[in-house]
């Protein structure tokens, strides 16, 4: 999710670019997190859990640690990782 758009499957499973209200939210969130700044409120873990829910992610990449405050909020919201590759994190759905 880069600037609050990002792409998935529709209905049919075609690939589409969704954005809107809710991914921007979560974009600053998850980068204030990244950054360290307190420019923008991160989102709770409910809001995280219930926009996840919605999203249906196949996957989740990030380029963080695993005891960061972003890879332990990622964490919290999607459970242990599947993998680490050095800086990437990931989860599978």
């Amino acid at each position: 999710m880069i600037g609050g758009y990002f792409i998935g499957p529709n209905r049919t499973g075609r690939a589409v670019t969704y954005g809107g209200r809710e991914p921007r939210v979560i974009a600053r969130s998850v980068d204030a997190l990244w950054t360290g700044s307190s420019r923008y409120r991160p989102a709770t873990t409910a809001q995280l859990r219930t926009y996840a829910a919605r999203w249906r992610p196949a996957a989740v990449v990030a380029v963080t640690t695993r005891t960061s405050r972003l890879g332990r909020m990622l964490t919290t919201v999607f459970g242990p990782p599947s993998f680490v590759a050095g800086r990437v994190v990931v989860w599978r759905r």
